[in-house]
């Protein structure tokens, strides 16, 4: 993953956790940091203590941050194989590179990706659909 397609997940994911669990902003940079290198950290979610907040013994609460990071890069990964597709087949080699522009029915696909993504994070199925809007609208967005 360079640079831009990081600074792209991590905008995505932001934008999912600012409308989602607006709580979690504050320690949003540093749980993003460390879940960036393996997204998939976010399906192992409450596995471990690191993956929690708790405040004391008997509750301990889930972050959505991990979980949103995972779902942000399986959908850009995914749009990611779909542009290059989209581009060898396409597009002679000496043409020059365009911005892709998802059609309706493309966006749906990515937010099946988002929503299944999230249900294998042990979401519950109206968070998981929350999650999945989230991330497809702030992709939607960036790409306007």
């Amino acid at each position: 993953m360079d640079a831009e397609d990081r600074d792209e997940l991590i905008s995505l994911a932001r934008a999912a956790v600012s409308s989602l669990a607006p709580e979690e902003l504050p320690v949003f940079d540093a749980v993003s940091e460390r879940c960036v290198r393996d997204p998939e950290r976010g399906l192992r979610i409450g596995r471990t203590r690191d993956d929690v907040l708790g405040f004391g013994i008997d509750a301990i609460v889930p972050l959505l941050t991990p979980v949103a990071i995972a779902v942000a890069a399986e959908v850009l990964r995914s749009a990611i194989l779909r542009l290059a597709r989209a581009r060898r087949g396409s597009a002679p080699a000496h043409a020059p590179e365009t911005a892709w522009r998802p059609t309706a029915e493309q966006f749906g696909e990515l937010h099946d990706i988002a929503y299944r993504k999230a249900l294998a994070a042990r979401l519950p199925d109206p968070r998981a659909t929350a999650l999945a809007d989230a991330v497809v609208a702030a992709l939607a967005m960036a790409r306007d």
